[in-house]
């Protein structure tokens, strides 16, 4: 699992939606902002919690999602299905799919159980929009078990119609000045506090701030104050 620090409340607040039903999430994130990285660490956790999780990269996702070979594609994931077995299942179902229709893919998704779905890096789309509003009327009268978790950048996040929203900020500062305190407790000479005040106020703003510090600290342990000679 990927580090990440700061983000407890968000997280708690994504994973409060695991549960009976259809959920839409809305994360909204500055572009390096650790987006990503809390996307990650939410699959995991829904993962180890038994659900199965289904990762897509936003760019032009409607129309991969949308398309009889990208429903094919997904079906075999959800039904855990080879290459060249069980053809005649996915044919039945491919057979009643029409492009722009989202009921095939729906009773795939309540046929294969509880579901997360991540839509990472989303930019904006009223195809994607419309997709995603039909899709969740039919999972939600299908009883279905999913989270669909949507994140981009707050403008283009907006438009969604979630049932919660998220949104990734600056980091919590006690977590970060925690956390850094414990990275840094084997560095020889220790910190001053206004070096750790420096670092944990560049890390609250910047969490890729957080992993360098992590790794530097670790090196300078390691080597000594001679590490850059």
């Amino acid at each position: 699992m990927p580090l990440m620090v700061g983000r407890d409340a968000e997280l708690a607040d994504v994973m409060g939606l695991f549960n009976d039903g259809t959920q839409i999430a809305a994360v909204s994130c500055e572009p390096a902002k650790g987006l990503s990285t809390f996307l990650v660490v939410v699959e995991d956790r829904a993962s180890e919690a038994g659900w199965r999780v289904l990762h897509l990269t936003a760019e032009r996702a409607a129309d991969r999602l949308c398309s009889a070979a990208s429903v094919e594609r997904h079906l075999r994931r959800l039904f855990d299905l080879p290459e060249g077995t069980e053809e005649g299942r996915v044919r039945r179902a491919l057979s009643r799919f029409v492009p722009g229709q989202v009921s095939v893919y729906a009773r795939a998704l309540a046929e294969g159980g509880r579901t997360l779905m991540v839509i990472d890096g989303y930019e904006g789309s009223l195809r994607f929009d419309f997709w995603l509003r039909s899709l969740t009327g039919d999972l939600n009268a299908l009883g279905a078990s999913v989270v669909v978790l949507v994140g981009g950048r707050p403008g283009a996040i907006e438009p969604i119609r979630a049932d919660r929203r998220v949104e990734l900020g600056a980091l919590d500062t006690a977590a970060v000045r925690t956390h850094l305190e414990e990275a840094a407790a084997l560095l020889s000479p220790p910190l001053s506090d206004d070096e750790l005040t420096a670092y944990v106020t560049a890390g609250v703003e910047e969490p890729g701030v957080v992993a360098a510090l992590d790794f530097l600290f670790e090196l300078v342990s390691q080597e000594g104050p001679t590490w850059m000679s």
